[in-house]
């Protein structure tokens, strides 16, 4: 397994979301579990930004998902993300890879979409879980 075979989601792509995106990427998804990964999440109004951080002493809360057949995923999530080849510059995220820890102190590589615009100004979630902010 690669980290083109997993994704970190901490917002609008979590188990139990109802839109579009989310229900065809459920379709290819063969396990989820718990994950975190350091950094801050910024609540963007209806939906968060995640900053990766690897000396944050906090973290984000989130899922990582183990892909079965991503590669037709990536442009429908890059689009939904706002990230693809067809979108406007700059992107407000972009799809990069970083060091997920699961349950049980593991660590694995990920393919994660993280904010990529200023911060300043914007409201942090002090839990680093979107669910309960």
């Amino acid at each position: 397994m690669t980290d083109r075979d997993r994704l970190f989601v901490y917002g609008t792509l979590r188990a139990g979301a109802s839109h579009d995106a989310a229900r065809r990427l459920f379709e290819h998804v063969r396990g989820a579990m718990a994950a975190t990964v350091p950094g801050r999440l910024f609540d963007l109004g209806a939906y968060p930004g995640l900053v990766v951080d690897a000396t944050a002493s906090t973290r984000v809360h989130g899922e990582l998902l183990e892909l079965d057949d991503p590669d037709p995923l990536w442009t429908i999530l890059d689009r939904y993300e706002g990230c693809g080849a067809d979108d406007p510059h700059p992107h407000e995220f972009v799809r990069t890879t970083t060091q997920v820890q699961v349950d049980g102190g593991r660590c694995v590589e990920a393919a994660v979409y993280v904010f990529a615009l200023p911060t300043s100004g914007r409201p942090v979630i002090a839990s680093g879980d979107w669910t309960r902010r």
